[in-house]
């Protein structure tokens, strides 16, 4: 959670099973590769697979073996997860976030990693609709700049309104389902949200577009409707300060916490979702100094301005 995450894929590669719990499912992953058959979803996955390992900086430079070496294996680590689960829907985008798990390991590995990564935390976005879970997720967003900023969120909520319906921001689908990877170059930046989501909570990237559209007031406060929205943040997030991004999200996961933003969806999750689960992050955020960080800059902040009150007054009433 600190500044530049983990920093390095060795560390990467050792440190985020242990955030998956791939060691407390090894049983159960072990055999994966027998579960590689076509499924319901494989003509899908194969024409998303025949367009990743593209867009990364990381990939830049791969041949063109290389590159069909590496979607034959995310190929198989795709359709094994969907096989192993048949309560998880596969949905465009989740090749790029397996795509992120094989780069900075390997195949075994990377299909582990993804599979507990489905369970553990992108549960909702693999309902058989986006409706029961992604959906009702993108709507907290709305939640989350209320309690910062209530013009931007009146101006978005009236550009997202259609026949009295009040639409989610659909211009962050893309950043709440693959966690920035279908919008980054830079593989280094991408891993450091990657640190931040699987240190965290499952809504962590609901914070994290949250935090971007905070950051882009001024700009989003100048656009008239959804295409002008559109269009500013098409290639925006890549140039995005990440490490900033994460720290607003901290920031605000310590000022309302993520339980509390689940009571504000409008419907409930499954019961089965993670959302509910992950009890142990929030009693680890209760011990970080964000909040009180906060709390402590907006009693200096009071102080200073009575101070600079008090001098006024007694700098003009002595001239008088």
């Amino acid at each position: 959670m600190q500044h530049g995450g983990l920093g390095n894929s060795e560390l990467r590669r050792e440190i985020w099973p242990l955030l998956l719990k791939v060691h407390e499912n090894s049983n159960f992953l072990t055999d994966w590769k027998a579960t590689v058959q076509p499924n319901e979803y494989s003509e899908i996955i194969e024409r998303d697979v025949n367009r990743s390992l593209f867009g990364l900086d990381i990939t830049d430079h791969f041949t063109e073996d290389q590159r069909l070496f590496k979607r034959s294996q995310l190929s198989k680590i795709i359709n094994a997860v969907i096989n192993k689960n048949p309560n998880l829907h596969y949905f465009q985008g989740f090749n790029s976030i397996c795509t992120v798990f094989l780069l900075i390991s390997d195949e075994d590995l990377g299909f582990k990693m993804s599979y507990q990564c489905a369970e553990l935390f992108i549960k909702d976005s693999m309902r058989k609709s986006f409706e029961e879970g992604v959906s009702l997720e993108m709507h907290l967003i709305y939640e989350l700049l209320e309690k910062n900023d209530k013009k931007l969120t009146k101006k978005l909520r009236q550009i997202y309104t259609i026949d009295t319906n009040v639409n989610s921001p659909m211009f962050s689908l893309s950043w709440v389902l693959t966690w920035l990877s279908h919008n980054m170059h830079s593989f280094d930046k991408l891993c450091r949200v990657f640190d931040f989501c699987l240190a965290s909570h499952p809504l962590a990237p609901i914070y994290i577009a949250a935090a971007i559209i905070l950051n882009e007031k001024t700009s989003i406060m100048k656009c008239a409707d959804m295409p002008e929205i559109h269009q500013y943040f098409h290639d925006l997030v890549r140039h995005i300060d990440v490490e900033m991004v994460c720290d607003m999200s901290l920031n605000m996961m310590c000022m309302f916490y993520p339980s509390k933003l689940v009571n504000r969806s409008v419907k409930k999750f499954h019961d089965d979702s993670p959302l509910y689960f992950d009890c142990e992050f929030e009693d680890i955020l209760k011990h970080l100094p964000y909040g009180k960080g906060i709390q402590w800059q907006l009693v200096v902040s009071v102080i200073v301005l009575m101070v600079a009150v008090g001098y006024s007054l007694y700098y003009n009433l002595s001239f008088l």
